[in-house]
């Protein structure tokens, strides 16, 4: 995401970036639709106590997400071209099931999720990320795109610039990163084509279902 809802069978077997969120579990306290300002946003640090990795945060209204990639190193995880200076940069590829956390090695919300497998998990599903985060629903990707869209009329219109990075994109793709979200190209790794960088950034949901391989971002 650059941002990617749901998963269709072409993209079965790519890995791509998805976002973690961490707020309040209770609905009322992710419940935003207004246009926040990009001088109210709270700029942080948080570190994942399982590998000591620090990351940047950023509180954008009611939401607190991770502002770089996780880069926590498990099975069926993979750096970018398979060398590890991209995954300093842009964080860890991730099979959906290590997503997930099938194997339910940190919680047992998503466990059992994973490529072919039907299953039902309970939101929010912490899955990979560290403590006291989640994997963003449906609902908080709208919250957030609704935050930072200035055009006033359908989102997505000027959300996407406000939370891409300032470098990185092809195609004059940059944006602006007016939030301090700094949302990389992080592209994707095929199991037939290989690796792909630069044109896309796709995050996913927590709601995806069926993707065989995962990019982790944190936010």
């Amino acid at each position: 995401m650059k941002m990617i809802k749901e998963i269709g069978l072409v993209c079965v077997v790519t890995f791509v970036m998805f976002a973690l969120l961490a707020c309040d579990d209770s609905a009322s306290s992710c419940d935003s639709s207004i246009y926040v300002d990009p001088l109210t946003v709270v700029k942080s640090f948080m570190t994942d106590e399982r590998d000591g990795q620090t990351y940047k945060t950023v509180t954008i209204g009611t939401q607190t997400w991770m502002a770089e990639n996780l880069n926590l190193e498990t099975d069926y995880s993979y750096c970018y071209n398979d060398s590890a200076e991209y995954c300093d940069k842009y964080g860890r590829l991730y099979t959906w099931a290590a997503a997930m956390d099938s194997v339910g090695t940190w919680s047992t919300n998503g466990k059992g999720c994973g490529y072919g497998n039907v299953c039902s998990a309970t939101y929010p599903v912490r899955g990979v990320c560290p403590e006291d985060w989640h994997l963003p629903s449906h609902e908080d990707w709208w919250i957030l795109l609704r935050a930072v869209e200035t055009d006033g009329g359908y989102v997505g219109l000027t959300s996407g610039k406000a939370l891409k990075s300032k470098t990185g994109w092809n195609d004059n793709g940059n944006g602006d990163d007016a939030f301090g979200f700094a949302a990389l190209p992080a592209g994707h790794r095929g199991v037939l084509d290989g690796f792909s960088i630069g044109l896309a950034n796709p995050r996913a949901s927590g709601a995806l279902r069926g993707a065989v391989h995962m990019h982790t971002m944190c936010i």
